[in-house]
């Protein structure tokens, strides 16, 4: 069982995040609230003070031991969150965000998913830009938030998106709110993201259609199972 604090964001795709809630952690309980402001705001207005694992609804969690860092070690550091671009610190593909429109950041982090402990905090800031600058940041590893990135679907070749998707069998948490709200996936985006995850957590039709094909997801499986999860990168050092 999670022993933390859960506080859902409400997003139009909550349902999701509850229903894999109720699956993976049955009898857990959590709280639901409106984004009031930036979401650092509402996580700190709202966690009663305690660490908090935070997530925007359609986040898909699958949480299980090991999974959460300790408590001790967590109530060191003001939030825990991980890289906001998955490649911002790859030695070969950091450099293509230059040809997008998010120039590389590695000090941005992705607040789909974060843990945040308010007991540090001695302000609750206005807005989320700039919030974290003097702030303890715990990195959280990539594998464990699967989210989208801007170069899946702009720079990246087949290869590079299937060995991100093979990541995803790591995973804990599904993070692919952006699809989500877009309603569709290229297939790039079929290669590198588990999408096949949002049909097993939601009953709408137009959700259903973004899962991959099982000829797909069944071939980045078995590639996952035969790599071995062996890339030194996978991980935050």
């Amino acid at each position: 069982m999670l022993n933390l604090n859960l506080l859902i964001i409400d997003t139009p795709f909550t349902a999701i995040t509850e229903a894999s809630i109720k699956k993976n952690m049955p009898g857990k309980g959590y709280t639901i609230v409106g984004l009031n402001g930036g979401i650092i705001r509402t996580a700190l207005e709202e966690c009663d003070n305690e660490l908090t694992l935070v997530v925007m609804g359609g986040v898909i969690l699958e949480l299980g031991p090991g999974d959460i860092p300790p408590l001790q070690k967590l109530s060191e550091f003001h939030i825990c969150a991980a890289r906001s671009q998955v490649y911002s610190d790859h030695p070969t593909l950091s450099r293509f965000y230059s040809y997008t429109e998010s120039p590389c950041n590695q000090g941005q982090v992705d607040l789909g998913i974060f843990i945040i402990n308010p007991k540090l905090w001695t302000t609750i800031p206005d807005r989320d830009a700039g919030a974290l600058r003097d702030k303890k940041l715990m990195k959280m590893p990539r594998y464990m938030n699967h989210k989208t990135d801007t170069l899946v679907s702009s720079c990246l070749s087949p290869y590079e998106a299937l060995k991100y998707g093979m990541l995803g069998y790591m995973a804990s948490a599904f993070n692919y709110l952006d699809i989500l709200q877009k309603g569709s996936a290229t297939t790039i985006e079929g290669y590198a993201y588990r999408l096949d995850k949002l049909a097993e957590y939601s009953d709408d039709p137009e959700i259903k259609i973004l899962a991959l094909k099982p000829s797909i997801t069944k071939l980045r499986q078995r590639l996952s199972i035969a790599r071995g999860f062996t890339d030194e990168w996978c991980h935050f050092k």
